[in-house]
């Protein structure tokens, strides 16, 4: 997997850092924690399935953003993928204290059990 993501990511990185430089980190970090607390409050009862449905919804589809945008916004697939990847790098690290509480959480309700 990692050897199929740096080519993207070298291809796309200046198109990258443009949004980053464009203030588009903020928007995106607002979506992922919307998605997570979305998720997690309508996730259930049962923790596992508020944790995989806060972490589904904070993800979205990356592959069908690409196909519609690869649609839609011709001339400008290298600033959509750009824009995809920069979702995802962004979900990723603003998802990792959410996954460490949750098995925090599993956690002890383990040793409570």
């Amino acid at each position: 997997l990692l050897a199929g993501v740096v080519p993207i990511l070298i291809v796309a990185w200046s198109a990258i850092v443009s949004l980053i430089k464009g203030g588009g980190i903020l928007p995106i970090v607002i979506f992922v924690v919307s998605g997570l607390a979305v998720g997690h409050l309508f996730g259930g009862p049962d923790p596992d399935d508020r944790t995989v449905l806060a972490l589904s919804t904070a993800t979205r589809h990356p592959g069908v953003a690409l196909a519609i945008a690869g649609t839609s916004a011709a001339g400008q697939n290298k600033t959509v993928l750009a824009a995809v990847l920069l979702y995802l790098i962004v979900n990723a690290i603003v998802s990792i204290p959410y996954v460490s509480w949750r098995k925090n959480q599993q956690s002890r309700l383990a040793t409570a059990a």
